[in-house]
């Protein structure tokens, strides 16, 4: 028992003395080197998301002024063209038989007072939508 005992010791001590302190301690230069790479990467990586934010915005407002724009020329065309009226129906002759739709239509070129072609309009409408239901 006294054999196991010293062979145990033996070890341990030996297990002790290879554990020893050989770790390599980092110099403040290479703790400042580490220090300014990490930075310089985070800085980097902060300015390319910055600038992708910048430009995303930069397109946004572009968008949204040429769509102003053409809104604006839309309503400037709109409302320079010249109203005509047509007081005399057309009629036309077709092949293909009427839909609602066209007895809708019909309806605006009857010679009636506004008041009553919209209310004849809305009641064609309404049908229309309840055939479709």
């Amino acid at each position: 028992m006294k054999k196991y005992a010293s062979l145990l010791l033996a070890a341990a001590t030996m297990a002790v003395a290879s554990c020893g302190s050989n770790q390599s301690a980092n110099t403040q230069a290479q703790i400042d080197s580490l220090a300014a790479a990490r930075a310089d990467s985070m800085a980097a990586a902060m300015k390319v998301q910055n600038d992708s934010t910048i430009n995303a915005m930069a397109k946004m407002k572009a968008d949204s002024t040429m769509r102003a724009d053409s809104i604006a020329n839309a309503m400037a065309k709109a409302t320079t063209k010249p109203v005509t009226t047509n007081h005399t129906a057309k009629k036309t002759t077709s092949t293909k038989p009427k839909t609602e739709t066209d007895k809708v239509n019909d309806l605006f070129n009857k010679n009636k007072t506004d008041k009553q072609k919209s209310e004849e309009a809305k009641k064609e409408e309404n049908k229309v939508n309840n055939l479709f239901k």
